[in-house]
């Protein structure tokens, strides 16, 4: 298993947020007139590194962590990804 992103995002400190807290927030927000027009970061106070995870991460599903491959960030735009989605953004707007 080869950790391909960059140099700083395995040595930067992340955060992870758990689903059922997500989707509790999800539902609050949508169901509660309060956070009308207010913006949540939500997460469970947990951090992380990558360089100390990925190899938890290895032997929790029995693969070899090799060495770090750091790659240059991909330029990615939003744009170019969804270009060809219309019938899939249609579907979501009509659930």
């Amino acid at each position: 298993m080869v950790f391909t992103g960059s140099e700083v995002s395995w040595t930067c400190i992340a955060d992870a947020v758990d689903s059922d807290l997500l989707a509790d927030h999800f539902v609050w927000a949508a169901t509660d007139p309060k956070p009308k027009n207010q913006t949540f970061n939500i997460n469970n106070g947990d951090v992380f590194k990558w360089k100390h995870l990925w190899s938890v991460l290895a032997q929790q599903f029995d693969l070899e962590a090799t060495a770090v491959v750091y790659k240059e960030p991909l330029a990615l735009l939003l744009e170019d990804l969804m270009k060809d989605k219309d019938s899939a953004l249609t579907d979501i707007a009509a659930f």
